[in-house]
């Protein structure tokens, strides 16, 4: 069946309306929830603010795809007989409202049963356990929005820990993905707002499994933590400054002295080396990586 554009209707950023209850964003929440939670968060994806319209668009049609192959009486009978992709596929649709009526307590229920079910595969319990991290997403920022007496504080923390028990529990089944990236993010930059250095905080949760996820991720990627106070090598909390190389923002590190700029580099030299260099030496640095006159870091740097 042919499906026209017109019946998926894209905003700018997909993340924006996620929490909202209006229906006509239900294609957009399938589309979010899809790509946070099925794919690895080094995967390009349709719900990033700075994603280029090739993988918007894609992004986009593979969902459409989705919802055309099967029909959700077809993935509500499979979801009954206990189908892993049936049951994922159908939760996704009652947690979105899409081509079912929204109804995120029974996603909830299917989650929570693939996730404690020992005979489904590891993949799909690992994508349960996001899913359920984005359901309980829902709770903490409805949370934050109204006020912060200690009942709501304490809530706020009970959901956070959830939150993060769920990813560890997709990071252990080998799935790091944008929700979990996200979580991470969010807890960091809180931690940063209250100058608070722990390099062990995710440790101290009992999460070693989503430690190890998160410092891959970053090592492919180079992205840099949301941490402006800590050396992005030694994790001292002295006085900064960044890179003054061509790495872009979220990829620029913080010394607190050159010795530890030196050692980073053979690391961080391929997001910050103008393609057009032709030094190929591993100690080798560019000219804005040796300059002296570094920026100094701020909150604003991110």
């Amino acid at each position: 069946m042919a499906t026209s554009d017109a019946k998926y209707p894209v905003p700018e950023n997909f993340m924006k309306n996620h929490f909202e209850e209006d229906s006509k964003f239900a294609f957009e929440k399938y589309v979010s929830l899809y790509h946070a939670c099925f794919k690895p968060a080094t995967a390009p994806g349709p719900y990033e603010r700075k994603s280029s319209s090739y993988f918007h668009k894609q992004g986009v049609n593979e969902c459409k795809e989705r919802l055309e192959r099967w029909t959700t009486d077809t993935v509500r009978a499979g979801a009954e007989n206990g189908r892993s992709d049936d049951m994922l596929e159908y939760g996704l649709r009652l947690a979105s409202g899409t081509h079912a009526t929204r109804d995120a307590e029974a996603a909830y229920d299917i989650f929570t049963k693939i996730i404690g079910d020992a005979a489904q595969p590891a993949s799909a319990r690992a994508i349960a356990a996001n899913l359920t991290c984005m359901l309980i997403g829902r709770n903490i920022q409805a949370l934050e929005k109204q006020g912060s007496t200690e009942a709501e504080a304490a809530d706020r923390i009970d959901n956070y820990g959830k939150a993060f028990a769920l990813i560890e529990i997709s990071a252990m089944y080998g799935l790091f993905a944008w929700c979990g990236l996200s979580l991470i993010q969010v807890q960091e930059r809180r931690l940063d707002s209250e100058r608070h250095a722990d390099k062990n905080w995710l440790e101290r949760l009992g999460t070693p499994n989503l430690r190890k996820a998160y410092d891959a991720f970053r090592e492919e990627t180079g992205i840099q933590r949301m941490v402006s106070n800590m050396c992005s090598v030694c994790d001292k909390t002295v006085k900064l400054k960044r890179c003054g190389g061509h790495c872009p923002q979220e990829k620029k590190p913080r010394y607190c002295g050159h010795a530890c700029q030196k050692m980073d580099w053979p690391k961080h030299r391929k997001w910050c080396k103008p393609e057009e260099s032709s030094a190929d030496s591993e100690g080798e640095w560019t000219t804005d990586s040796e300059r002296e006159d570094w920026e100094y870091s701020s909150e604003d740097d991110f």
